[in-house]
């Protein structure tokens, strides 16, 4: 019975796919291991299971605008920082670890600021999450005050103030700059690897 309702895909269909999925790559610019990843997996499912509930409908019928999908990400990436917020601030009784690291992508010469928490949560379970991955403003220098900024400004949106910030340590490289921003003057406490 169960062989029955997973039907096998015939060869020359399965073929035919391989070639749209080349066009595909091809007409959009995207990397042939697009095919590889979990979510687009989901996606076919999800297209799949359609099809077999639905009959035979038109892909532009199913497929959603862009604006929906960015919209959707929004809220999703805002339930997300919520939940991320309540943990870290029931993480600060013992203490959170907090890894930056900057960089620059040489091909469009931006840099990135990324700010990731280190916690245990309240089942003893080891738990890191990007807090953010940010643009660091161009129009300014990375200086440790700018920085420092940059890092503040990040931390108050997870909900951790100012007075908040002895329960954090800071794990960064040796750049001069970050270690100058997570000073302890400056309401952080740096340890820098």
């Amino acid at each position: 019975m169960s062989s029955f309702l997973k039907g096998k895909l015939p060869f020359a269909a399965k073929s035919k796919l391989v070639d749209d999925f080349v066009d595909f790559c091809c007409t959009d610019l995207r990397p042939f291991d697009i095919v590889s990843g979990k979510g687009f997996s989901r996606v076919a499912q999800g297209l799949i299971n359609i099809g077999a509930r639905y009959g035979a409908v038109d892909a532009d019928s199913v497929i959603p605008h862009r604006q929906t999908i960015c919209d959707r990400a929004k809220d999703h990436a805002k339930k997300e920082k919520a939940r991320l917020c309540e943990q870290m601030n029931k993480a600060l009784e013992s203490g959170i670890g907090i890894t930056t690291d900057m960089w620059t992508d040489s091909h469009n010469m931006r840099s990135y600021t990324a700010l990731t928490c280190h916690f245990v949560t309240e089942d003893w379970s080891l738990t890191s999450r990007v807090i953010s991955t940010l643009e660091f403003d161009s129009t300014i220098r990375k200086t440790a005050t700018n920085i420092h900024e940059q890092i503040s400004k990040e931390l108050l949106e997870v909900g951790i103030s100012a007075d908040k910030r002895s329960k954090l340590v800071f794990v960064s490289d040796q750049g001069p700059n970050i270690k100058a921003a997570l000073k302890n003057s400056n309401g952080f406490h740096a340890q820098p690897t």
